[in-house]
């Protein structure tokens, strides 16, 4: 299980976990889970254009009664290009807490449908609450002066490796003018020699504005394919060999 944790807004989150898992679905590979543990601000589902398939969501799940059977789960999950995700409906009903978010999205990981990339928006609760059954932790950090003084802080949280930090570049600032470089903002936030970096992923106006009209998206957008392979092949390498990665580096 990989939990995704971001000192940037939820956008910058959420479309990188669910290009990542449709990469990780794409080239072969066994396929991928993509888990809404955003409680304030997810709706995957709306993200990437398939809120009218049918199949569950959190507010179907009735936890208050029992964990559900992680592989039956599986089955009936939505599936978006062939990444089953596991959303926050926009129809309203109870949404659970955030340990028993963290004990299904652990019982899919353990049920053997490929990595499951588990969203958490803001989170450090939500990802450490994650820590027995990760494999690695991505932080996605806006490359501005704001955004990495809360990756700073949100980085005293994670101590546990393997670990991917990916810069992104802000999408409302004109591209040059305002964004941190990411190899300054690596410095600032003291990261050691274990941890991967991936960036800086640049704003695109094309992914933004489908994402944020509903459209979803159809292939990963070549501006940000490089920065998103690279996640993506990490997570992977990582899930291959049971976690072990230290060694992993991404550029």
């Amino acid at each position: 299980m990989v939990p995704v944790v971001g000192a940037s807004g939820g956008i910058g989150v959420s479309s990188l976990c669910a290009m990542v898992s449709r990469v990780l679905c794409g080239d072969g590979r066994t396929g991928c889970v993509l888990v809404d543990a955003d409680r304030d601000g997810g709706g995957l589902d709306v993200l990437v254009g398939v809120e009218h398939e049918t199949g569950a969501r959190w507010q179907d799940l009735r936890l208050d009664e029992s964990l559900p059977d992680s592989r039956s789960l599986a089955s009936r999950l939505p599936v978006w290009d062939g990444v089953r995700i596991l959303s926050c409906g926009v129809g309203g009903g109870s949404l659970p807490d955030l340990r028993d978010i963290a004990e299904v999205s652990g019982g899919l990981a353990l049920a053997g449908h490929g990595p499951v990339v588990v969203d958490c928006g803001r989170s450090y609760e939500m990802c450490g609450l994650m820590d027995g059954v990760a494999l690695c932790r991505v932080v996605v950090c806006e490359l501005t002066v704001p955004g990495i003084s809360r990756a700073k802080r949100l980085l005293s949280h994670i101590r546990s490796r393997p670990l991917c930090l990916v810069g992104v570049r802000p999408h409302m600032a004109r591209s040059g003018r305002v964004a941190v470089d990411m190899n300054d903002a690596a410095r600032y936030l003291e990261v050691e020699d274990d941890v991967a970096v991936a960036g800086p992923m640049p704003s695109s106006r094309r992914l933004c504005e489908n994402m944020l009209s509903g459209l979803g998206f159809s292939a990963v957008d070549r501006s940000v394919r490089a920065v998103v392979r690279s996640v993506a092949s990490f997570i992977h390498e990582i899930h291959e060999c049971g976690g072990r990665g230290h060694e992993i580096r991404t550029s």
